[in-house]
């Protein structure tokens, strides 16, 4: 089975095909543009981060997982919320695993976090 199929499997919802054709059956998904800028930023720190500490994993597969640092929704579709965006890219810079606690993640980094992202505002 490979990774996107597994993923798939544990999806609460089901990824279709990349590479298909679009069907007129296909979730529609609005979005804003800073919302996309936001999952293609966690995608590029998380296909960065996989290749700088050697992780074995298919950061499209990261990306399509339920993670419980975003309370159990993918990085795809939690990262459009800027808080989540903001929980994503510090799991990833500071290199702390592949997921996290999220109560323990925001009392241990919220300080840091707020720090790095007001500072950048």
């Amino acid at each position: 089975m490979s990774t996107i199929e597994q993923c798939t499997r544990d999806s609460v919802r089901p990824i279709p095909d990349a590479l298909a054709c679009d069907d007129p059956g296909d979730e529609t998904v609005v979005v804003t543009r800073r919302g996309l800028v936001r999952i293609a930023l966690v995608a590029s720190e998380a296909a960065m981060r996989f290749q700088r500490d050697g992780v074995r994993q298919d950061p499209v597969a990261w990306m399509l997982a339920p993670r419980r640092l975003l309370a159990g929704r993918a990085p795809i579709d939690a990262c459009l919320e800027l808080s989540e965006c903001e929980r994503a890219l510090m799991l990833h810079s500071l290199g702390i695993g592949l997921d996290a606690d999220r109560a323990a993640f925001d009392r241990a980094l919220m300080p840091m976090r707020k720090a790095v992202f007001e500072e950048a505002a």
